[in-house]
Order: C-alpha cells, then sequence, then structure tokens
C-alpha cells in the first residue's frame, strides 16, 4: 500500500510511467504497467482532472506519523506564489 501511494505521488511529479516505475524499483521491482494501473484506479475514485500549471517555486514537506504502531509518511507540496496545496 505504502509502495502504491509513492508511486502516486511519483506519478502526480514527473508526469512518467517509466520514471516513476525506475525509482521505486530501487525499493521493489515494479513495471510501468503496474503504476499505470495504480494511476488510473486512483484517477477513477478520486475523479479529478488533472490541469497544467506553470509554477515558479513549490515548497515540499514530509513527515513521519505513527498510527497504531504503524509508520506512515505524509508529504506536502505548496504553491508559494498563489498558496495552494
Amino acid at each position: 500500500m505504502e509502495l502504491k501511494i509513492l508511486g502516486l505521488a511519483f506519478y502526480i511529479q514527473l508526469s512518467s510511467l517509466r520514471r516513476v516505475a525506475r525509482a521505486l524499483s530501487e525499493i521493489h521491482r515494479v513495471s510501468k504497467t503496474a503504476v499505470w494501473r495504480w494511476v488510473r484506479k486512483f484517477s477513477e475514485k478520486v475523479n479529478v482532472k488533472p490541469s497544467r500549471i506553470v509554477r515558479r517555486l513549490i515548497a515540499l514537506d514530509e513527515k513521519c506519523v505513527k498510527v497504531n504502531g504503524l509508520e506512515y509518511w505524509v508529504y506536502a507540496a505548496l504553491d508559494v506564489d498563489g498558496n495552494e496545496i
């Protein structure tokens, strides 16, 4: 599950199935087809259409949160100019 979330986050940033699969393969072997399936399932459930907006500066942050003894990583990105998450 965590690998899929990381894969989706990478895909949102990189917009390349091949790059995401290559990056995730450093952790666990992943094919670009698997990443494509994750992205497709996610887009069906969320029903959000991506739009291309040129961003001058984006601030990123990560935090490890422990819930019921399990660790989860939470990532946030903020458009500094537009104050958009």
